[in-house]
């Protein structure tokens, strides 16, 4: 420290846990309008609707733009073309590309010894960050999460179970910037997300997809349709939309929790009369029961039902009508008139 009266002096850190040493301030991301701004007037370029488009994927992050502006300069791209080679290659060039400055890291290399430190701290930091990986990057709720893993038999996270440990790894991610916690819910920035499944092997991406989705299904509400439990709905709404947004991409998972997922957040968003958001989610369901279970099974009838019930309450009565009277058929068949 430099010695003297006067001055001050400025720490910047990765570590949050300075408060018991001096004043913190929090440096946030960018906001959207700033990085549209500093995106267009590091490239030059005019077109700020890409430009937009870019950022959001960038999370607003000063290192990704500034590679990504880098990047654009050099290699003489169009922000729409650097876009396009960005969702094709984010890995590579997240772990490749280097701004044109003093700083020598990348940006998947910026957390790398974050990510060690966290390991080494506590092995539960990396089963947390696995399960954060693959949810929405935004308001992931702690207690639900918390009783989401107790619900679940997985291995991987069974030491998450022990409340003191899941507390833990939470203070450790958060102290390494590796995620931002609140007292009711848990951030992590999408870059990071990114990284994190970027660092596991295609079978690993699988596993902890398939134990996300695990903990969502425990505590998204079975009684979706009933307003006592749409709030509850409504925060976990955004991560099982990401889930199943990418189920295809992960094919180990299970038929049982796929189907689940849909039908529950398929009814939510009817009984919301959320009808068009609802609609595409039953018929993807149906779709799985037949192809799994045959068309006598009484769940792909369940499902018929579901999917006949949201087309009635939009009083399209002509395309209800035979799908109840299908889903009718097959329980007389399996179960009896009784």
């Amino acid at each position: 420290m430099p010695q003297g009266k006067t001055g001050h002096v400025l720490i910047t850190s990765r570590n949050q846990a300075w408060s018991g040493l001096a004043a913190s301030l929090r440096v946030n991301v960018m906001e959207p309008s700033e990085s549209v701004e500093f995106l267009c007037r590091r490239t030059g370029e005019e077109d700020k609707e890409t430009a937009k488009l870019l950022a959001e994927e960038l999370g607003h992050l000063p290192l990704a733009l500034e590679q990504a502006g880098a990047y654009i300069e050099s290699a003489k791209k169009s922000l729409n073309d650097y876009l396009k080679l960005y969702r094709e290659y984010r890995q590579r060039i997240l772990e490749r590309g280097k701004p044109f400055t003093d700083y020598p890291a990348t940006v998947a290399t910026t957390w790398e010894i974050s990510f060690q430190k966290a390991r080494e701290l506590s092995s539960a930091t990396v089963d947390l960050l696995n399960i954060c990986a693959f949810l929405s990057p935004d308001e992931i709720p702690r207690e639900l999460l918390f009783e989401g893993i107790k619900g679940t038999s997985e291995p991987l996270v069974a030491s998450l179970t022990d409340p003191l440990i899941f507390d833990e790894a939470i203070s450790i991610l958060n102290t390494y910037s590796l995620i931002e916690a609140r007292i009711d819910a848990i951030m992590v920035h999408r870059l990071v997300q990114a990284v994190t499944r970027d660092r596991l092997k295609k079978v690993e991406q699988e596993t902890w997809f398939l134990a996300a989705v695990k903990i969502i299904n425990n505590i998204f509400p079975f009684e979706s349709n009933d307003v006592r439990f749409w709030k509850e709905c409504a925060v976990l709404l955004p991560h099982a939309q990401v889930l199943i947004a990418h189920f295809d991409k992960y094919t180990t998972v299970s038929i049982d929790e796929y189907s689940r997922l849909l039908n529950q957040v398929g009814s939510y968003l009817h009984s919301r009369a959320e009808y068009s958001n609802a609609e595409p989610l039953h018929r993807r369901a149906l779709e799985i029961f037949e192809k799994q279970l045959g068309q006598d099974h009484p769940d792909f009838a369940t499902s018929l039902n579901n999917l006949a019930g949201l087309l009635k309450d939009q009083g399209r009565y002509t395309e209800a009508e035979p799908l109840h009277r299908r889903a009718l058929g097959i329980f007389e068949k399996q179960l009896g008139q009784d």
